[in-house]
């Protein structure tokens, strides 16, 4: 107990420690800031008109006066209140709309690193106009959100060569250097879908083609992805016209596919096909949760497991919440919901996976706003009663690095009874106690999300750990040509799939 006692009192004064060379950081921050943006607003308005910008004191970089202004005028919002870390809250991200950022979407899919969030593809059925055709309602876009500066990048779109059509629906994975895509639906929906494989660079503006070979899956919409070893497990999905839950994996090394289970219901106890369902990934297991057809949603009571080991479908019986009546107990059927999952420590340094989903589509079309985690550990539901998505959403999309943060973008809302609406929100919530540092990071962007005005060096002596500091994404121009070049290497032999992740790529491992 002892022992205990002198921990906790070292953590209170590790972190103590932190936050008051983060506070004092932050002071100079704000000081020179103010130094520099009241020397430039007293100069002449003609060397403003000029050029219109002020020089930091080290002289490494521009910062423009519209941007001390934009600065100044945060600063007396009620941002500039004290940090507080909430955790299972759903927080509102704003991000800069005098820069580019995507448009209002849903069908995307997102995926994350500790440091960057990445966007692709989507629909908006509003876009379309008389002088755009329908097929422009499809986002044939790769998006970059920097987490700690909250800036969007366009990455990748249809301009670049290799760029996919079928971006309605598809499915992702972050693996190791590079995002995986397969699948999805271009226009029109349910005749143009695709069951090609492509990779998107993370720093650069590559797109690639896999050429694979062998036992191809259908060409389908709707599916999930599970990566376990070198392989690329598919798992159900639709034509639009039928449903499948057979599954397929791609040897990642050759680019050959074969067929591992066809499911077939009829026959045997395989699950039923089905769209727009998530998985949870034991290492043994792939647990489907939920997803349907056109007409009917599977429940989240009891889940298919597939036996990664024996190739074979198993059925597991999940618990109820115990705090709730048996009748409320478990999520209501649902498709077109968003799920993560991610790893937490016990008191014994043991690692147990839990997993989030939100929201939905039930039966009767009826929307949902709720929110359930899922311990893989004893299979049972927990209902997150502390709070709930800002309104009804479905065909969302969300994603975590692993960090204990969720972050969820897009979607259809509803806004009330009769009125749908497509959004191109950010919501951020802490699924778990992070580790401290993360914390600290956390109050740090929060109270100043300008930190890509500072060279790494510059962060590193304000005392920000490397670890953090290689977060913050600075301009392409500051990117030395030499780790540009070689990841475009990397990337155009296939070898940045299997590239173990280095100090350049700290921030694309997950």
């Amino acid at each position: 107990m002892k022992k205990i006692s002198c921990f906790i009192v070292f953590l209170i004064c590790s972190l103590s420690n932190f936050l008051g060379k983060v506070k004092r950081n932050f002071r100079n921050f704000i000081e020179m800031l103010i130094s520099e943006g009241s020397s430039s607003s007293t100069s002449s308005s003609s060397s403003e008109d000029e050029n219109n910008s002020i020089v930091n004191h080290q002289g490494e970089k521009i910062i423009r006066l519209k941007r001390w202004k934009k600065l100044k005028k945060w600063a007396k919002d009620d941002h500039m209140s004290i940090y507080t870390f909430k955790p299972f809250k759903m927080v509102h991200l704003k991000y800069d709309k005098n820069l580019k950022y995507p448009a209002a979407r849903s069908g995307h899919r997102i995926i994350c690193t500790e440091s960057n969030i990445y966007l692709l593809g989507g629909f908006n059925p509003e876009m379309a106009s008389i002088a755009r055709p329908a097929a422009a309602c499809l986002f044939t876009e790769f998006w970059k959100y920097n987490i700690a500066t909250r800036k969007w990048e366009l990455l990748v779109d249809r301009r670049t060569k290799n760029m996919p059509r079928e971006l309605a629906s598809n499915a992702i994975v972050m693996y190791r250097n590079a995002v995986i895509a397969h699948g999805g639906t271009g226009f029109p929906f349910g005749e143009a879908n695709s069951n090609n494989t492509h990779i998107f660079g993370t720093q650069m503006s590559l797109v690639r083609k896999l050429k694979c070979s062998g036992d191809f899956p259908w060409p389908q919409y709707g599916p999930s992805l599970v990566i376990h070893d070198d392989y690329l497990y598919t798992i159900g999905g639709t034509t639009g016209y039928d449903y499948f839950c057979d599954i397929y994996r791609l040897d990642l090394k050759t680019n050959e596919w074969a067929s591992i289970y066809i499911s077939r219901p009829e026959l045997r106890e395989d699950p039923e096909g089905r769209y727009r369902h998530e998985t949870i990934y034991t290492g043994k297991h792939i647990l489907i949760l939920g997803g349907g057809t056109s007409h009917i949603n599977y429940d989240l009571k009891k889940l298919p497991a597939f036996n990664l080991e024996k190739n074979c479908w198993e059925y597991i019986e999940t618990k109820p919440d115990p705090s709730l009546p048996q009748r409320t107990g478990y999520p209501k059927s649902r498709k077109c919901f968003s799920c993560i999952q991610y790893e937490v420590k016990d008191v014994n340094d043991n690692s147990a996976i839990e997993a989030i989903i939100a929201g939905g589509l039930g039966n009767n079309n009826v929307h949902l706003s709720d929110i359930w985690k899922f311990k893989v550990s004893t299979m049972t539901w927990v209902s997150v009663k502390d709070d709930k998505l800002n309104k009804p959403t479905y065909f969302h999309s969300a994603a975590t690095a692993g960090n204990g943060a969720m972050y969820i973008f897009g979607g259809i809302e509803v806004r009330n009874r009769d009125s749908l609406e497509r959004t191109n929100d950010m919501y951020k919530m802490w699924t778990t106690i992070p580790k401290l540092s993360e914390m600290c990071w956390d109050a740090i962007t929060y109270y100043d999300p300008y930190l890509d005005r500072y060279s790494t060096d510059q962060l590193l002596k304000f005392g920000i750990p490397l670890e953090f500091a290689n977060r913050v994404e600075h301009s392409k121009s500051s990117t030395k040509d030499s780790n540009r070049m070689k990841y475009r290497r990397l990337f155009e032999n296939h070898s940045v799939l299997f590239q173990s992740p280095t100090k350049r790529f700290r921030s694309l491992s997950q």
